[in-house]
């Protein structure tokens, strides 16, 4: 072989090299710069409900959600009512894998307070299938689940306000702004973005093209569905960027200095800044250490929770009501 020869085919194997290579990097630089915002996930269509349509809707939905495949028990929507519509309503919106029975004994101390209280069910939840089964949730169906929730709230009573836990939490701050009725947050350790420890910052858009657009297998880490993590992510980029709320009038945070699974430092300061653009009253605190609670600041199956649950009720309801709580952790 002459030398000529091997020239031409050294330089034919470094272009083919280069044009990968630059491939590689321009297919990274559109997936890491690929933005999510969507006028689908920037607002939301409800309806005003009656008392009777609204539990009609529920109980219909309850059979639904019972006759589902791979239903796992105790885990359809819970409505928590006093047999009419009242003056104050809370929908309270269970975290990501969770199902309703995670609210069971806070949803007993509003309903104790004289609240109606409805804990729906999200979409693809509350299966004995789960983390996997919840892979292949969309944004617009987690979107839908809020608006369609308040709606049937909207026959329940006539003030209504919004409890959520992590990926509840995410999905409570989003309908808090694209439905002006509502008047008030309780955000539970919310979801907006994880921990670096976690994932580093700089991986979080390739999460949200890769897994949100599902173009990569579903990972399960940590009993978390990557896909669905990814998909409740890209909600919390399609918030409006003032943050405004119509007629809300508090917002409070509680989260626990133990959670290593999401951005602490975020889950205080959005909703401080959503509460400071509409002059609403807010509320913050932090769940100490030694009290030995994570993630999962309100599920009663969580030991530490149930060690210290009269007072966590307390706290929440109290924090949710703007008013200091009568019971100390």
């Amino acid at each position: 072989m002459n030398t000529s020869l091997k020239r031409r085919i050294t330089v034919s194997i470094l272009w083919s090299i280069g044009t990968i290579a630059l491939i590689l990097l321009v297919t990274f630089c559109i997936l890491y710069l690929l933005p999510h915002r969507s006028t689908s996930l920037q607002q939301a269509t409800v309806s005003k409900f009656s008392y009777d349509k609204a539990i009609h809707d529920i109980t219909a939905q309850q059979k639904r959600e019972r006759m589902a495949p791979h239903f796992e028990k105790g885990c359809e929507s819970q409505l928590l009512s006093h047999g009419k519509k009242v003056a104050r309503t809370v929908v309270m919106f269970h975290g990501i894998t969770a199902c309703p029975k995670q609210y069971s004994a806070l949803a007993k101390t509003f309903f104790d307070a004289g609240y109606n209280v409805y804990v729906p069910l999200a979409p693809q939840h509350g299966t004995t299938k789960n983390p996997e089964a919840i892979a292949g949730i969309t944004t617009s169906q987690l979107t839908r689940y809020v608006a369609d929730s308040y709606s049937q709230a909207t026959g329940l009573g006539d003030s209504i306000g919004f409890v959520g836990i992590s990926g509840g939490a995410v999905l409570a701050t989003w309908g808090a702004q694209y439905i002006s009725e509502v008047s008030r947050l309780l955000l539970l350790s919310p979801f907006y973005s994880v921990s670096e420890q976690a994932a580093p910052r700089w991986q979080l858009p390739l999460l949200r093209s890769l897994y949100g657009m599902n173009l990569v297998p579903d990972q399960i880490n940590q009993g978390f569905s990557t896909r669905a993590l990814a998909k409740y992510l890209i909600v919390a980029e399609n918030y409006k960027p003032d943050l405004t709320a119509k007629n809300l009038k508090h917002v409070a945070v509680v989260t626990s200095a133990n959670d290593t699974q999401i951005d602490l430092n975020q889950a205080h300061l959005l909703p401080q800044s959503l509460a400071k653009n509409n002059k609403a009253s807010f509320r913050q605190t932090r769940l100490a250490p030694e009290l030995s609670i994570g993630h999962d600041v309100v599920g009663p199956y969580e030991i530490a929770v149930k060690k210290h649950q009269a007072q966590l009720s307390n706290l929440y309801l109290s924090f949710y009501e703007n008013r200091d709580p009568t019971k100390e952790l």
